[in-house]
């Protein structure tokens, strides 16, 4: 905890140092950016608004998450997983090249060290909201996957955890907020908006108590993909935070 939080502010510190010298945190890509105008990612974008619907519109009578199995988990690992392909597959036959897509290789390092300053960057705001909203936070509001680890009592169990969250939800979730949804609305508002209303969106399928903790993290995913347009920058933070998150869990013990 000490060292990431060191981290935190030591990236805190030099972004604000820069941007006092006139600098600004992550230079814009010039990378060519898709024009959201064709049927594929029409297609892709109506199933990334139904399955964001289906979360944020509460079943009749659910009043608390349900909880998962590990039966439950396997299900989720192959459902993302499948979900993860099919929305590639759509835009793969839009015609456009992936790297209008945000999916790059070149300066593969450059990438990374982007995450990994965001990642920082979004430990401390979003820690800080997390210990103000901890009062409102139990275990019936408490994420599935959490709860199923506290329970855990196979090695599997817990692989198959951090596979479904260091893993297939980054690769799902950036792909469906920052790619899609966010790509298609900076080509129809000014790119701030764009950011705003999908960061909104993201903490709101989340849940209300870890919503409102997860609002700096998603409006530093959504910058950092405006600024770099780079699906692994994003990937980067989003797993390394998740990750972070259950490694802690377990060392708290819940």
């Amino acid at each position: 905890m000490i060292f990431l939080v060191f981290q935190s502010l030591r990236t805190w510190g030099r972004v604000l140092l820069d941007y006092s010298m006139g600098k600004v945190w992550l230079e814009k890509s010039e990378s060519p950016r898709a024009t959201w105008n064709r049927f594929p990612e029409w297609t892709a974008l109506l199933l990334v608004l139904l399955m964001v619907a289906s979360q944020l519109i509460p079943s009749k009578g659910m009043t608390e998450r349900p909880p998962m199995s590990p039966i439950g988990l396997a299900m989720y690992l192959l459902f993302s997983g499948g979900l993860i392909a099919l929305l590639w597959g759509i835009l793969a036959t839009s015609g456009r090249s992936i790297l209008e897509y945000g999916v790059m290789f070149q300066e593969f390092a450059s990438q990374v060290r982007d995450g990994v300053d965001g990642f920082y960057l979004a430990l401390l705001p979003t820690g800080i909201l997390m210990i103000a909203t901890s009062t409102i936070r139990n275990t019936d509001n408490q994420n599935p996957l959490l709860t199923l680890l506290s329970d855990a009592d196979h090695i599997g169990t817990v692989l198959g955890i951090f596979a479904s969250a260091v893993i297939f939800a980054p690769l799902y979730e950036e792909l469906a907020f920052r790619v899609i949804l966010q790509g298609w609305l900076s080509t129809v508002m000014y790119p701030t908006s764009a950011i705003l209303i999908v960061a909104i969106i993201f903490a709101g399928v989340h849940g209300f108590t870890d919503g409102i903790a997860l609002l700096p993290l998603a409006g530093l995913l959504g910058y950092v993909f405006y600024r770099r347009h780079s699906y692994v920058s994003v990937l980067v933070i989003h797993g390394l935070f998740n990750g972070t998150m259950l490694v802690l869990a377990i060392l708290s013990g819940k």
